[in-house]
């Protein structure tokens, strides 16, 4: 079973590359959805609130001041990602061992990528893949690449909350440049949406060839 690794900085489009390859009935999983369920886990509340009461609020994980302290306090920042990246780390590991089980030759089930078997291949969307040191994960990383002003415009109209703050957003990242030459692939990502579902469906087959 090939790991890959699907990874890009803030609004350059991983959720869409998601919907695409999901499509296609591969094996794939967003790791925001495992924060989302890991938020609403009694046991990582309570957990959380013991080292990080600040950010409870009725026994729920407060994503507003969570965000806040993110970009405003590196510090909490740099405490909060050490508490949480080894708890997704995990979730990602016991999803390859459950695809591994499916990805057996007795399970075969195509696409219509080139008919070939696609629970051989299994994709996470990271976005923060090297910041939390996950290369070692995968067999694979596809950079999902997207100028700036372009992502920050995307991330205003859907969040315009993050307005005063999407260049400190933005920034908080580790810079495109750096995360291109750690990858393995690059799809660029600022033109229309038929262009990048092509791009994304051609490398996927190319991978797979």
């Amino acid at each position: 079973m090939k790991k890959i690794g699907i990874t890009g900085n803030i609004a350059c489009g991983k959720s869409t590359a998601y919907e695409i390859i999901k499509s296609e009935d591969f094996s794939i999983i967003d790791c925001d959805d495992i924060v989302k369920k890991l938020y609403s886990g009694a046991d990582f509340i309570f957990e959380t609130a013991k080292i990080f009461p600040q950010i409870i609020t009725d026994n729920k994980i407060n994503l507003k001041i969570l965000s806040e302290l993110i970009f405003s306090d590196k510090d909490f920042k740099s405490a909060y990602e050490n508490f949480i990246f080894p708890k997704v780390r995990e979730k990602i590991i016991e999803f390859f061992k459950e695809n591994l089980i499916k990805s057996q030759p007795t399970d075969v089930t195509l696409n219509s990528f080139q008919g070939l078997e696609n629970k051989h291949y299994t994709f996470v969307v990271v976005p923060l893949l090297f910041e939390a040191g996950y290369e070692n994960l995968f067999d694979k990383i596809i950079f999902i690449s997207s100028n700036e002003n372009i992502r920050k415009e995307r991330l205003i109209a859907r969040n315009s909350r993050l307005s005063n703050i999407a260049d400190k957003v933005i920034n908080s990242q580790i810079p495109e440049e750096e995360k291109i030459k750690k990858s393995d692939y690059v799809i660029k990502n600022n033109g229309t949406l038929e262009e990048f579902k092509n791009a994304v469906e051609k490398l996927i087959n190319d991978i797979i060839m």
